[in-house]
């Protein structure tokens, strides 16, 4: 629950409850399955990298383990109004992470950076739709440098309302790595019917698949390389990292 992350951290996001347009996403659950995955694996990598802010419900958590950690912390969006909002907040809570904001996809920005060091985690929480997670899992493997963990948001998230798209992150991810990708469950456990459901949406339409979990974790070195790659971006990427997958 939410007492189990720092009390500094709390406070932080209660003063950002009262910054107008801030309206955090996820559970108090998934921040503090996320916070506790990383500090256990902080010895891996270094560095944190946010794909999609929204409002900084997130950036707030993981700025806050950047500062402990000593960790540089990338923030991305495509939308710069959220990026300017998640600013504002991170000013308003003093975050002291020095966040890198930088505006468009996970692909361009790894066509942009060239990082010298091994992220610890890049958390996925952008565009939900099937096609765009398709997109930003490939992008991954865009970045020079392979991070050690991939978390995903809204795992099992539905929609019934054709204006969010088709919204299947856990397809995307299967799709991508496999059926039987090791994976581990994180953020709220859903049982035989949660709340919002398939028979009782909410009012904008999304709902939770039955027994399914708000987020999962991935370890990319138990998973291999997406078979939608290609066969030559697939031999280039494994190239690059062969010396590299060891380093720091």
């Amino acid at each position: 629950m939410a007492e189990d992350l720092p009390e500094d951290l709390l406070e932080r996001k209660k003063i950002a409850s009262s910054v107008p347009g801030h309206q955090p996403q996820t559970s108090a659950r998934f921040h503090a399955d996320l916070y506790r995955r990383i500090l256990e694996n902080r010895h891996k990598g270094q560095g944190i990298v946010e794909v999609g802010c929204f409002s900084g419900g997130s950036t707030i958590v993981l700025g806050h383990l950047c500062e402990q950690l000593g960790w540089p912390f990338h923030v991305i969006d495509i939308n710069q109004a959220y990026i300017d909002l998640t600013k504002t907040v991170l000013d308003r809570v003093g975050d002291r992470s020095a966040p890198i904001f930088f505006a468009g996809t996970l692909e361009e920005f790894a066509q942009a950076h060239r990082l010298d060091y091994r992220i610890n985690t890049i958390l996925i929480d952008a565009n939900h739709d099937y096609e765009f997670v398709r997109k930003d899992i490939q992008s991954i493997y865009s970045l020079n440098r392979r991070p050690h963990f991939a978390a995903f948001h809204d795992y099992s998230l539905r929609s019934s309302n054709p204006a969010h798209g088709n919204i299947r992150v856990d397809r995307a991810i299967h799709d991508s790595w496999g059926a039987r990708l090791p994976l581990e469950r994180i953020g709220i456990q859903f049982g035989p019917d949660p709340a919002p459901s398939r028979q009782r949406p909410s009012p904008s339409g999304s709902y939770w698949e039955a027994n399914g979990s708000e987020a999962v974790m991935i370890a990319l070195a138990d998973v291999g390389l997406p078979a939608d790659l290609g066969l030559l971006r697939r031999l280039r990427i494994m190239a690059n990292w062969r010396d590299k997958v060891a380093s720091r």
